[in-house]
């Protein structure tokens, strides 16, 4: 048996009234890993994606998941602000992504973290069984495999972490009577789903749409989650200077941005929010005109089909992250553009870059 344990489930529980209904999940992480192909039976680890107390809830959410083979985590308001929000956001991602001065350190966000760590090693050890493979995904669960490894010293675990201080040679590294060898792969997406996109009644149907929407505009298109690392600020600054340059291009460029919300309860993120509502207001204020408008500002995540469909009719893709890892969004609109050509505008701080060299790179 696979299990994959990361900091969220692929898919979410959303309050309706006396119960609940559950929708998938945002993120590449969840988007990349159940793209792949695997033979064995797997299993997911993770936090439902809303904060529960109530022990009637808490089995009713378990009950619907496990259907699925899907394991729930439960955290209160308080555990969650300060494992995710606090020592993960707050204090790791800005290292990782070398925003030192975004960094926060507080005693309460690393306790919060290494318990939050621990319940996750309780629930995996009720699942693991003999044979077992666990895949431990991203920062938020860094201390985790030491923590298996202490209970469970025959484990299979697949982790990546920066934590033990271990002297590297090349990809290779002596731990204990071992050598590991580690490499850095970019994630991949399911090819065949989006390249037959197009081909599906619904997708068609949000083509037309947006077809109507944007008129004859040439389109460009971005598509993040809310981060500082992902250059959106830059992007608006980019297109805003392209206009004051380029008056010709007036009325016949929009920028269609769709940013997915994320970790807006951080201070930083926040912050970041309101710069981006303010450069697009001021962006549109000063171009805009009755038939036009420069920026279409998307503060909400897609469907699979009305994102596909963006991917299908934009003309320009801009990926444009100024520290990026794991980026889905170029390969996506690479493969969803069936007899339809586009030009994907990829950043070089972008993992994806790597295997994308027909990109304009920038």
């Amino acid at each position: 048996m696979d299990i994959d344990v990361a900091n969220r489930l692929p898919v979410k529980a959303v309050p309706r009234q006396d119960s609940y209904t559950f929708v998938r999940s945002e993120g590449g992480l969840a988007t990349g890993l159940d793209s792949l192909q695997i033979s064995m039976e797997k299993h997911w680890i993770g936090w439902p994606g809303v904060c529960v107390d109530n022990a009637r809830q808490q089995i009713e959410i378990r009950q619907h998941l496990e259907t699925m083979d899907f394991h729930p985590i439960f955290l209160s308001e308080e555990q969650y602000h300060d494992y995710y929000e606090g020592y993960s956001n707050s204090t790791i991602w800005p290292l990782c992504h070398y925003f030192f001065s975004h960094t926060t350190v507080r005693k309460e966000y690393w306790e919060s973290y290494q318990k939050v760590n621990a319940l996750f090693c309780e629930e995996i050890c009720k699942q693991v069984g003999s044979g077992d493979w666990v895949w431990i995904q991203d920062y938020q669960l860094m201390l985790l495999p030491g923590m298996l490894r202490k209970r469970m010293p025959n484990l299979h675990i697949n982790a990546v972490e920066r934590v033990l201080h271990i002297k590297f040679d090349l990809d290779e590294a002596q731990t204990d009577s071992r050598i590991v060898r580690v490499n850095a792969l970019p994630m991949g997406i399911n090819y065949e789903l989006y390249n037959h996109s197009s081909a599906t009644p619904k997708v068609w149907s949000e083509i037309e749409k947006k077809r109507i929407l944007f008129r004859n505009h040439k389109l460009l298109l971005s598509v993040d989650r809310l981060d500082y690392s992902k250059g959106i600020l830059h992007r608006l600054q980019g297109f805003e200077t392209f206009l004051e340059r380029h008056p010709e291009y007036q009325g016949k460029v929009t920028l269609a941005m769709v940013i997915v919300p994320s970790r807006d309860h951080v201070e930083s993120y926040a912050g970041l929010k309101t710069k981006i509502d303010e450069t697009i207001g001021r962006i549109n204020g000063r171009y805009s005109d009755i038939n036009w408008t420069p920026v279409c500002y998307f503060y909400h995540g897609f469907s699979f089909e009305e994102l596909t469909a963006m991917y299908f009719v934009a003309d320009v893709a801009l990926v444009t992250p100024l520290r990026d890892g794991m980026n889905l969004v170029a390969k996506e609109y690479v493969a969803t553009k069936v007899n339809n050509p586009g030009v994907l505008v990829l950043s070089e701080m972008a993992g994806a870059a790597v295997e994308l060299a027909d990109a304009i790179q920038i």
